[in-house]
């Protein structure tokens, strides 16, 4: 395997642990919820490292919820929070973008030169393969083509992993969230923190953009 290729058994493992951490931070909504107040415990954010992913997790919600509520907070820390809560949003955005694709053709693989590709495969959601080959397709060119259809089909499922595995965090935080309105800012908060606990993530990351 290439070393930069992500391990899914190793992501898989990533993901369970985002979610374990992320129980152990909200471990109960308190009752002082259902009385419209901030269900998650303010005072633990002082007790967490703010430049972890929790600390960073933890004032991205508050900002939500003050945000909505038009009162003042003060983090404590030197990045601007607005700038963070765009940032989330905007990387929850491009993430989106790519799934969209995804949903459209599970997946879609061509090798050679963009105007005169010497193979081509598409797999549909239901397992249909159909794989149309140039005439003058050569032996190198098919290996060449495999690697490409196997990296495609390994990136498709990181990603339909991420998806899955952030949207139960999203639940999860949007529980402890009280301010109507900031439900919706749950989605993005957790795909930042569940992508700063996966390394297998930073790497796929890095591998697209390489």
């Amino acid at each position: 395997m290439n070393p930069a290729e992500p391990d899914f058994a190793v992501f898989e493992s990533e993901m369970d642990s985002a979610l374990t951490r992320l129980d152990g931070l909200f471990p109960a909504v308190p009752a002082e919820a259902a009385q419209g107040g901030v269900s998650f415990d303010v005072a633990a954010f002082s007790a967490v490292d703010e430049a972890s992913p929790e600390g960073q997790l933890l004032a991205l919600m508050q900002e939500a919820e003050m945000g909505e509520t038009g009162k003042e907070v003060s983090f404590g820390i030197s990045e601007t929070v607005s700038g963070a809560m765009q940032k989330a949003q905007a990387d929850f955005d491009a993430f989106m973008e790519r799934i969209n694709r995804d949903v459209l053709n599970f997946a879609h693989v061509e090798s050679g030169a963009a105007d005169s590709p010497v193979a081509a495969t598409r797999i549909s959601w239901t397992g249909d393969a159909l794989t149309v080959l140039s005439a003058g397709a050569q032996p190198g060119d098919l290996r060449e083509h495999s690697r490409s259809l196997h990296r495609e089909l390994m990136s498709r499922n990181l990603r339909l992993r991420m998806f899955s595995t952030v949207t139960i965090a999203a639940g999860k935080i949007s529980l402890a969230l009280t301010t109507p309105g900031t439900a919706l800012m749950a989605l993005p908060m957790a795909y930042q923190y569940v992508s700063q606990l996966s390394q297998q993530w930073q790497a796929f990351q890095s591998l697209n953009q390489s």
